[in-house]
């Protein structure tokens, strides 16, 4: 059978060329001649005549067009399709430019979170071992139920890690915190970092330009330094090798005040898209801490200073760190059966850190994944508003295009080449608008970077050809989207030949404009009582009764500086009414607690320490027993002073009952010495704890200072020229406690300045289409007014009668939005805040008349305008 078959190349050839619908004929003839040919002429001459007859058939009626006749084709068609959109924007100028401004003014915030995914995507990417790496982290539940999530973790969690779980590489552990100066000569630089295990190089991918990665962090006081700081202190000079001086400010008495440190490495700075930030490592075998056996044996207390990273082999998963972390956690947890606290270890992955869920005692870059995914909801529900502008204004146009449509159906176009043509005009449209929304990117990118710490710190939301081929895309993504929908309701217009004749009446749709109306609209009122219940919460928050007084008390941090000098001279101002110290500034989010033991009872609680002068500075209400006294710096017990959750939860009785009661904290001896008020030393997510006030003069790190009314700015003046004269070589760190309270709720004044202005992008959006269906409307019913106003109608009664159909849709939109926001955002956003902000009815509802008013004055210009116009001009050719 092979032996009979015509020549290959020649039957490929005439596949080549020849059209679709005459090949298989044509074939089939040839083929058999062919076989007619080889048993009367022989094989040879067969296939002669075989190639012959296919090169005679190559004529004109036979040969298929060439592919790059059928490319021009679509090429001409495109065209086409895009000199009828220009021509059909440039005769409906006011709907072209509702659209393209709607669209331009929501892409811009598309463009700003386009070009915020891409900077995040790249976070710690340069990491060659990322996908192994995982930050072990703690939750910590406590005996009246209070749960927190911490980002520290025990070091004990990293010893066990190290040496029990199967295909574990590296563990280092890293120490927070770490801030001082620098010195070498004269020469003196402030810096910060972390206390680093010596396989911190063999886990990170920071590029170490000198020293050995294995070797660097292995000895006590040894230092690796970035290459800018080690050029401010050693200029062009070789620095591995020297010493220099380290002042520490971050540990308190856990290193000496100031250590010679051998400078064994300098690595490369910091990249900006790390979560890791320092100046310089030092090795964590400089702690005095890890050296001994007690570190060793306190699971609960030590996991709130050390972040640990593990590094997994090729072989081995996470689930199988997760379940040693569980069986480590419960076995620790059985030693301390009897403190009323519990501390659970996990595995984090490593590219979930940032952005990732919001843990306590992290001091790096933060990004809530939920923000994340909350900012693209909002972002899409922008843009799809102004895509319902779009499709709203087109069907509302539908009797002016449906006629074309007619036509054009009638010389022979089909459904796909309708839709094509509004694809292609809406796809036009959005391209013009991304040029304005360019335009409108980078003044929104500035505010946006100003925002908080970590937009300006790890993204830069820098154009770069890659991003703008991106914005390229979503541009034509969004015309797409937009056009989706009149694309296809016109493609089902029948031809002029089909119906008959063209409807004098618009395509059917006034049900689906009615629910865009409706939909945008509730958009915008929902992201109004968003702004609104934030706002809201965020002056509750800050104005709450934390039962102590906060008013004119300035916080300024000692960094290092003799307490007893700063103290003496703030008290010689004049402006300055009261000095206390403290360790920690209260009721801003930072946690430390101490294991506190009664009779059989142990637990855990918060704790601060303070001098005498703290309470009544902070007019804390003492309920029974004394305020401490003055005494040595380096006193070792004092008594303790606790509140009334404390006596409470130990059962040790009335206050005065508690006054003289023996407690021990870590294992000292104290007594009580008072009893003060409950009050709020955590945040609004937590309730009123047990609290210890404690007489340490060796902890103190910050000085409150009251100043007198109406002297606020004076005061500023001369501390900071004190402060000069103190610490040159240092700028003065001070912040009134208001404003500590208020940085501690920063995240909801952000969402008030985010989702605001969403808000007014939204509502501008759905009041530009509302503009636009209220001057379609008006137009299409000036017969209908003009005869009204004939009859008499006054123009009260026509804004009434045009205006009805859309305040009823803003209600039904108000309805919908309230509520519904209201409640999500209560049970989401406040889900773990334990004290919220009451709402009432006038605050919700201000938004809807606010909205109200807008539109009514949009419907009321076009209304009165078509009210005064002349009836005769209009019904003159009736």
């Amino acid at each position: 059978m092979k032996n009979i078959l015509p020549p290959r190349w020649a039957s490929k050839l005439l596949e080549w060329y020849c059209k679709p619908s005459l090949y298989e004929d044509l074939q089939g003839d040839l083929f058999e001649y062919f076989e007619r040919n080889v048993e009367k002429k022989g094989m040879l001459r067969a296939k002669l005549i075989y190639i012959v007859d296919v090169l005679k058939f190559f004529r004109t009626y036979t040969v298929q067009k060439p592919q790059i006749f059928k490319g021009m084709n679509q090429f001409i068609l495109l065209s086409n399709y895009f000199k009828t959109s220009v021509r059909s924007m440039a005769r409906s100028k006011l709907f072209t430019t509702i659209n393209v401004v709607g669209l331009a003014i929501s892409m811009s915030v598309g463009l700003l979170l386009i070009a915020l995914l891409y900077d995040i995507q790249k976070i710690d990417d340069f990491h060659t071992n990322k996908d192994r790496i995982y930050r072990v982290i703690s939750k910590r539940q406590v005996s009246n139920g209070g749960v927190s999530n911490f980002a520290t973790a025990s070091v004990l969690a990293a010893e066990r890690v190290r040496q029990e779980v199967p295909g574990v590489e590296k563990v280092v552990v890293l120490n927070g915190g770490l801030t001082g100066d620098l010195s070498l000569d004269e020469r003196a630089i402030s810096v910060a970092g972390f206390f680093a295990s010596e396989e911190f190089f063999d886990i990170f991918s920071f590029d170490l330009k000198r020293g050995n990665p294995g070797a660097v962090l292995a000895a006590p006081n040894t230092v690796v330094l970035t290459e800018s700081t080690a050029k401010k202190l050693f200029g062009d000079a070789e620095a591995v090798g020297k010493t220099i001086f380290f002042e520490n400010a971050g540990r308190g008495n856990a290193v000496a005040d100031k250590s010679e440190y051998l400078v064994t490495g300098i690595v490369q700075d910091v990249p900006q898209n790390s979560h890791l930030r320092f100046n310089l490592l030092v090795s964590y075998a400089t702690l005095e801490k890890p050296g001994s056996d007690a570190s060793k044996q306190d699971w609960l207390k030590e996991m709130m200073s050390d972040n640990v990273y593990v590094l997994l082999d090729q072989n081995n998963s996470r689930e199988v760190l997760d379940r040693n972390l569980e069986r480590i956690s419960s076995e620790e947890n059985a030693a301390f059966k009897n403190a009323g606290t519990t501390v659970i270890a996990s595995a984090q992955a490593f590219n979930d850190i940032v952005p990732g869920p919001h843990l306590i005692n992290w001091r790096g870059p933060k990004l809530d994944a939920n923000t994340v995914n909350i900012l693209i909801v909002l972002v899409v529900v922008i843009m799809v508003s102004a895509c319902f502008n779009y499709t709203n204004l087109s069907i509302a146009r539908s009797l002016t295009r449906a006629k074309e449509v007619g036509i054009r159906k009638v010389v022979g176009a089909g459904k796909a080449h309708i839709a094509g043509q509004f694809i292609v005009e809406a796809i036009v449209i959005s391209l013009l608008s991304l040029c304005l929304a360019i335009l409108l990117f980078f003044p929104i990118r500035n505010e946006f970077l100003q925002l908080n710490e970590f937009a300006s710190g790890m993204v830069s939301l820098s154009p770069s050809p890659a991003l703008f081929l991106l914005f390229g895309v979503f541009a034509i993504a969004i015309g797409i989207l937009a056009g989706v929908v009149p694309a296809v309701s016109f493609s089902k217009i029948k031809s002029l030949h089909m119906s008959g004749r063209l409807s004098n009446r618009p395509m059917k749709g006034l049900g689906l404009r009615r629910t865009l109306i409706v939909l945008q609209y509730a958009f915008s009122l929902a992201f109004i009582t968003v702004a609104t219940l934030a706002y809201k919460q965020f002056h509750y928050s800050v104005n709450f009764d934390l039962a102590y007084d906060t008013k004119n008390v300035l916080n300024i941090d000692l960094q290092k500086n003799n307490p007893d000098v700063v103290i003496e001279r703030l008290r010689q101002l004049n402006e300055v009414e009261a000095v206390a110290q403290s360790f920690s500034v209260m009721s801003t989010g930072y946690y430390w607690y101490t294991q506190v033991r009664y009779l059989g009872d142990s637990a855990y609680f918060n704790f601060n320490s303070i001098d005498e002068n703290y309470i009544p500075l902070l007019d804390h209400k003492l309920l029974a027993g004394s305020n401490f006294h003055h005494m040595a710096g380096d006193v070792k017990s004092a008594g303790v002073i606790v509140n009334e959750k404390f006596i409470e939860r130990l059962g040790i009785g009335s206050p005065e009952e508690a006054i003289g009661k023996v407690v021990y904290f870590n294992g000292v001896k104290e007594s009580v010495l008072g009893v003060v008020e409950d009050f709020h030393y955590g945040m609004l997510d937590s309730p009123v704890e047990p609290f210890v006030f404690r007489y340490t003069p060796q902890n103190y790190k910050v000085v409150h200072v009251k100043l007198r009314d109406g002297a606020l700015l004076a005061a500023m003046d001369e501390i900071s020229r004190t402060w000069d004269e103190l610490d040159p070589s240092h700028r003065l760190k001070a912040e009134f406690y208001d404003q500590h309270i208020e940085a501690a709720y920063q995240e909801y004044l952000t969402m008030v300045k985010v989702v605001g202005f969403l808000a007014i992008i939204s509502l501008s959006i759905a009041s530009l289409g509302l503009l636009g269906m209220v001057v379609f409307t008006t137009e299409s019913r000036m017969k209908e007014i003009s005869i009204r106003k004939v009859l008499g109608a006054t123009e009260g009664s026509l804004l009434y009668l045009l205006s009805r159909g859309f305040v009823t849709l803003l209600l039904i939109a108000g309805l919908l939005a309230v509520p519904v926001t209201t409640w999500v955002f209560e049970k989401k956003v406040l889900s773990n805040v334990i004290y919220k902000a009451p709402v009432g009815p006038l605050e919700l509802l201000s938004g809807v008349a606010f909205v109200l008013v807008l539109a009514l004055i949009a419907i009321g210009t076009q209304t009165i305008k078509a009210a005064r116009t002349n009836p005769s001009q209009i019904l003159r050719n009736e």
